[in-house]
């Protein structure tokens, strides 16, 4: 009796389901923050003009890549993880950067690292290292 490699298990319904939910939900709150930053960016002069719309645009991105996550969770390889390390990335920085009591690293790392655990408990849910195998892409919700 053969192995069934664990890629060709389906995923249950009930996981997809919340873990869409929750990039849903993720994706709209990174809209929200980018929607908030619009009056900054209008006030802000010279350099932090700069900043604040790059601030905005990786907002968008990010709530991009979540629904993508949420749409297609096992179809491309690298992209949780990509999305996970850069968000564990800033809540890391603002965790170092805390203890220098740089403006806004608290808030940096409570919110990066808020979504760090939501992305890693959505990447669980979906099976998301499932999008490396050649079977991944095979099916709903691939």
């Amino acid at each position: 009796m053969a192995l069934i490699p664990e890629s060709s298990y389906p995923v249950a319904f009930w996981r997809d389901r919340i873990a869409r939910l929750l990039l849903g939900l993720i994706a709209v709150a990174a809209v929200a923050g980018a929607a908030s930053l619009i009056p900054e960016v209008i006030d802000a002069a010279g350099d932090a003009k700069t900043t604040k719309v790059w601030r905005a645009y990786g907002l968008v991105t990010f709530a991009g890549l979540f629904v993508l996550l949420a749409w297609r969770p096992r179809s491309t390889p690298g992209l949780w993880e990509l999305t996970i390390l850069n968000k564990l990335a800033l809540a890391v920085t603002g965790a170092f950067w805390t203890v220098g009591e740089v403006d806004g690293a608290g808030a940096m790392a409570a919110a990066d690292g808020v979504l760090t655990a939501v992305l890693i408990a959505c990447y669980a849910l979906t099976r998301g290292w499932t999008a490396w195998s050649s079977s991944a892409g095979r099916g709903p919700g691939a």
